[in-house]
């Protein structure tokens, strides 16, 4: 009678630390499928944002070269006057 206490002892502590290693496991997986999809969500915000930004800085270049141009007719044509 002993020895069935003891082996069902001894299966019930291996039935829990099986139990313990596959939620350990879910949980790394689910951990790095989380870091994975913010890794993902953060490089894509960050290349949108330089996207962004760049199309600003263009913008402006563009705009300013208008701008100096107007200025350097509006001095050619003061000039030929």
């Amino acid at each position: 009678m002993y020895s069935y206490c003891y082996v069902y002892s001894v299966l019930g502590i291996l039935f829990h630390c099986v139990v313990l290693c596959i939620v350990c496991v879910c949980v790394c997986v689910c951990v790095c499928v989380c870091k994975c999809v913010l890794y993902h969500c953060h490089r894509v915000s960050t290349q949108l944002q330089f996207t962004n930004i760049s199309y600003h800085i263009i913008s402006y270049h563009i705009i300013l070269y208008h701008f100096i141009y107007i200025g350097l007719l509006r001095e050619n044509l003061l000039h030929l006057r």
